[in-house]
């Protein structure tokens, strides 16, 4: 017989007690392994709202990383692969260097507004130049206007009048000759800017775009007309009423300006 046997023999009430004690031990472990799991059931809400909270806040960070990174790659030649011309990012960045670092505040009147026109004309002269080496190129013509007057408009609920004194536009045309003069399209832009700014974005951007537009189909074979206006006055709700006839024949111009209507 076993020596267990003989302990609950000689023992009986032992044998009980010892039972009794791992009964409790085995309801104590149950306890606290429920508790356990009940502590775990109050955590473990919390922790995937977190997760995708940080997973949410990644997402965006990576997010905007890609799309800032990924744009489109600039071109800084200015010939394509055949030759033909193509728009160039360095050109355009190096007109908006030149206007808003080199000359720098181009208040109407003052010099700086002289040498920013003396400027882009001598480009679009190159660029004139550049155009005639292709006997099929388009007609490239370039006139200088300089215009002295007076109008009159409203502001803050008050008429005011203003009068401007060799107020400058740079006109320039390149059409297919008469079957093209039907029909054209006008771009324009300013070449001043405000007294609070060295005018990159507002308007150096779109001069340099401009002249880009005009080298790149100044040498385009492709029939077509269009007209380009760079000006000098930059002043809000500002009209300017040109007839842009006295120029580039066939191109009429007959208002055009910064509006706010």
């Amino acid at each position: 017989m076993s020596d267990t046997a003989n302990l609950k023999r000689r023992n009986p009430g032992k044998s009980s007690e010892f039972s009794t004690d791992n009964e409790i031990s085995k309801d104590y472990d149950n306890e606290k392994s429920h508790r356990s799991n009940i502590h775990v059931h109050r955590v473990l809400p919390c922790i995937p709202a977190n997760i995708l909270l940080v997973t949410f806040l990644a997402g965006l960070l990576f997010l905007a990383y890609f799309f800032h990174y990924t744009l489109p790659t600039p071109v800084n030649e200015s010939y394509g692969p055949n030759g033909e011309a193509v728009f160039s990012e360095k050109n355009a960045r190096e007109v908006v260097r030149v206007l808003s670092e080199d000359i720098g505040y181009r208040i109407v009147g003052t010099r700086e507004e002289k040498q920013s026109m003396d400027y882009l004309l001598e480009l679009i002269e190159e660029y004139r130049q550049q155009s005639r080496a292709n006997p099929n190129a388009l007609e490239f013509d370039v006139d200088v206007q300089i215009g002295t007057g007076s109008h009159r408009f409203d502001m803050m609920s008050k008429v005011v009048m203003k009068h401007y004194v060799n107020v400058t536009n740079i006109v320039v045309r390149l059409s297919c000759g008469p079957e093209c003069n039907k029909n054209a399209i006008l771009l324009n832009s300013h070449f001043d800017s405000t007294l609070s700014s060295p005018g990159a974005a507002d308007d150096g951007v779109g001069v340099a775009v401009m002249l880009e537009v005009i080298r790149v189909m100044s040498q385009s074979q492709i029939k077509r007309k269009h007209g380009f206006a760079p000006g000098d006055l930059y002043t809000s709700k500002l009209r300017r009423r040109y007839r842009l006839t006295q120029g580039p024949e066939n191109l009429q111009l007959l208002y055009y300006g910064k509006l706010d209507e």
